[in-house]
């Protein structure tokens, strides 16, 4: 995360944690570091690293109004306030973020390994798909028109 402050790292990391929270034996966003292109298959754009320091900024000023206090330091019940206003403020905004880190977790071999899940996408690397057969929908063609128009 070089792009982020250790200030805005920290956040962040809070923020993805009650995005994606830790469960049993699975970490929760902000417990990898998901904006380490080395350990995700996404990189962050250019665009989304300002999306990001933006939501970082909107943040820090959502805390300090409802709360007078900075965001790491309080509850989990605040953060998600906090959180929660700013979805309803900057909606979208908040669903780059939460595209951003689903994207990145995801792709985390850590959380893939967690959850059992193959590190490479099935498509298109994975099954190979038959070519479309047209005669697999003939009956349907063939009823003609009943609900168009």
């Amino acid at each position: 995360m070089s792009f982020l402050s250790t200030d805005q790292s920290n956040m962040y990391s809070q923020i993805a944690n009650c995005i994606i929270p830790p469960a049993e034996k699975i970490p929760g966003a902000g417990d990898i570091n998901i904006l380490d292109s080395n350990k995700c298959e996404m990189e962050i754009t250019t665009k989304q690293e300002k999306s990001i320091i933006e939501f970082l900024k909107k943040t820090t000023k959502t805390s300090m109004d409802l709360f007078d206090s900075q965001f790491n330091g309080l509850t989990e019940t605040n953060k998600i306030q906090i959180l929660k206003k700013i979805e309803g403020d900057n909606p979208n905004l908040f669903n780059l973020m939460i595209q951003i880190i689903y994207s990145e977790y995801y792709s985390n071999p850590e959380v893939l390994r967690a959850k059992n899940q193959p590190f490479k996408a099935f498509q298109p690397y994975g099954f190979t798909l038959e070519p479309f057969n047209v005669t697999s929908v003939t009956k349907v063609l063939n009823r003609g028109k009943k609900y168009r128009d």
